[in-house]
């Protein structure tokens, strides 16, 4: 295999791993708004592995080799998925940043009303009620 081509493929490697990066936060952020998160997880896992991988692969490829045919159509794909990735990234982060919100909201709300969550008492009250509600 020929340098250009080995760098040719290690840049569609790499424009790979963004689109898989891209994919894994889209599907992310579908979960955190459904409330799935053993899917969230497992796409943040996802994330975190496509990251690794890029860190990896970042140094493989020739700079030299990148005015040669092909390789500059992968570098603008690789240009464009960088873009949709920042643009993910700053829709998850301000999802987060509202899911953080939130919980800071109903923690005051549960302290400053001496609030808590005690599901054995609402099974005892409807024990005693014979199981049967109002």
């Amino acid at each position: 295999m020929d340098p250009s081509s080995l760098s040719a493929d290690m840049l569609a490697q790499q424009l790979e791993l963004w689109n898989q990066l891209a994919s894994a936060l889209e599907e992310a952020q579908a979960a955190l708004l459904s409330g799935n998160i053993e899917r969230f997880e497992q796409q943040t896992e996802q994330q975190r592995l496509c990251c690794d991988r890029l860190l990896a692969n970042a140094g493989e490829a020739n700079p030299s080799e990148f005015g040669k045919p092909g390789v500059e159509a992968i570098l603008k794909n690789m240009r464009n998925a960088q873009k949709e990735v920042r643009r993910l990234t700053r829709i998850h982060a301000a999802l987060l940043q509202r899911a953080g919100r939130s919980l800071v909201i109903l923690r005051n709300l549960i302290t400053r009303n001496g609030l808590a969550y005690a599901p054995s008492s609402f099974l005892q009250s409807d024990a005693a009620l014979g199981g049967r509600r109002g």
